[in-house]
């Protein structure tokens, strides 16, 4: 039997509901916040205007509890849409009125960073208050298409996607070309003071689904890392020694390090975030099974 695609925009949905898809098996996943970018046009300058504009929650009124900053000088745009950074399953939103997009259905544009500009503060800065700077623990799962090719000689980091407490203590999402041995890049956790977990390689200049989650009072913080089929890459586990306390302060997106490639850009789809259970990880399940956080050994005690 042959099956036929039927999609209907929804009156005050963003989205299109799509029937016959065969991607329905993945699960539901609830997030407090999402980076939508349904709004612009790709390659146009990004402004705090138009990230704030294609940020959505019903948790936390965006352009005041949560709200994005200036992006730093000329070093972001409103990226084309990354194919392969859909949602693979539904995304529920929380908070009164939330909604539910369905499986497939964000298909936006994604926020663009020029690798040739290196950090520190080459970022953007999403700013909580009121109950999300409450939170003592966060989970984040952002897509990113690494821009830069393997680059054997450089060792340098690359400050990609990074969590802040009121104290000034963080969880990093960092690249780095040198970190697995290997003629490819490895992605690892960076937690205060300077400690890092084992690296997880991917391939350079590809699409991976990646999940962060930091529990501020404990410093315990995991990664995991996405094909954008959905099948396991890896995952890794890293304890702060600086624990710091506080609540969810800040979440920066760009390059707050020293790698540098021009001509490139990395590119940031469907960045959803989610304090009010922070799910470990925060991913659709139904796929491939996760497997619990290996990679236990690097630990940085009191």
């Amino acid at each position: 039997m042959r099956k036929i695609l039927i999609c209907a925009f929804v009156l005050f949905f963003p989205f299109s509901v799509c029937l016959g898809q065969t991607s329905q098996s993945w699960s539901t996943i609830p997030v407090d916040l999402i980076v939508s970018m349904n709004t612009s046009s790709a390659n146009t300058p990004l402004t705090s205007d138009i990230i704030n504009a294609g940020t959505v929650s019903y948790n936390c009124p965006v352009g005041t509890t949560c709200s994005w900053g200036a992006p730093a000088g000329n070093s972001f745009v409103v990226g084309p849409n990354q194919a392969g950074l859909t949602n693979l399953g539904p995304v529920s939103m929380n908070g009164t009125g939330g909604v539910t997009y369905p499986a497939q259905s964000l298909n936006f544009n994604s926020v663009g960073h020029n690798d040739g500009d290196a950090g520190p503060a080459s970022v953007d800065i999403l700013t909580f208050t009121g109950a999300p700077a409450q939170a003592t623990a966060v989970s984040a799962l952002v897509g990113i298409k690494l821009g830069p090719a393997y680059q054997p000689l450089s060792g340098d980091d690359w400050d990609a996607f990074i969590f802040w407490n009121t104290p000034g203590y963080y969880a990093v999402i960092q690249f780095n070309s040198q970190c697995t041995g290997s003629a490819g890049y490895g992605v690892r956790i960076e937690v205060k003071p300077t400690a890092h977990s084992p690296c997880i390689a991917i391939t350079p200049q590809q699409s991976y689904f990646y999940s962060l989650y930091w529990n501020i009072n404990t410093g315990v913080a995991n990664l995991y890392v996405w094909t954008t089929s959905g099948t396991p890459v890896g995952n890794v586990t890293v304890t702060a020694g600086d624990k710091g306390g506080g609540g969810l302060s800040q979440v920066w997106i760009g390059n707050n390090e020293n790698g540098s490639n021009a001509g490139t850009f990395t590119y940031f789809q469907n960045t959803m975030i989610n304090w009010t259970t922070a799910p470990s990880p925060l991913f659709w399940t139904g796929g491939t099974p996760v497997a619990p956080p290996t990679g236990l050994g690097t630990t940085n005690v009191q």
